[in-house]
């Protein structure tokens, strides 16, 4: 719901999408935002932010028609912290729906993309969602048992706790859906 505020609060942008609410979102207001962002031919921070944080409204078809595309607008700002973060958000997020919708293949392409990006230690919060999600994807496979509590703990210890409460409800419904 970040992103709809944040659509909302940009004058430009707010202007074009009047009806969005910070309700429930409806297929017209995600219509609206595909409609938005297929306007712009290069991304900026705003748009690959919103797409970021829009990503769950998206179905598969659409996501990975428009992954390579995506990543490509990342690139071009390659170095700058303020883009680096959001295309580890991206990519989390993306992982996180691909593990939803069971799509084991899919998180096994962005697993390492998600660790090349994370190779910088100012991106350290990144590298453990990495380490998390390799395990629970190998987990997912059938090769061993998963416990996330390493990760989990050590987001908690960094004072991360919304993060670490964000990963124990990942790795219950992962697992609930794997059991």
């Amino acid at each position: 719901m970040f992103i709809l505020y944040l659509i909302i609060q940009t004058k430009a942008v707010a202007e074009r999408l009047p009806e969005i609410t910070l309700d429930k979102v409806t297929k017209k207001e995600i219509e609206i935002i595909v409609d938005y962002l297929s306007t712009i031919e290069d991304w900026g921070y705003f748009e690959l932010a919103a797409y970021t944080n829009c990503l769950g409204f998206f179905d598969a078809d659409y996501r990975n028609f428009q992954y390579n595309d995506v990543i490509r607008q990342f690139r071009k700002f390659k170095g700058l912290p303020k883009y680096q973060h959001t295309l580890i958000k991206f990519l989390a997020n993306s992982i996180i729906l691909e593990f939803d919708e069971a799509n084991y293949e899919r998180v096994l392409e962005l697993l390492p993309i998600l660790y090349d990006e994370t190779t910088d230690s100012d991106y350290l919060k990144g590298r453990i969602y990495w380490k998390f999600f390799m395990r629970l994807y190998q987990s997912a496979i059938g090769n061993f048992e998963f416990d996330g509590s390493i990760a989990i703990e050590t987001l908690r210890l960094l004072g991360y706790e919304e993060e670490a409460e964000n990963l124990v409800a990942i790795e219950t419904s992962v697992l609930h859906k794997i059991n």
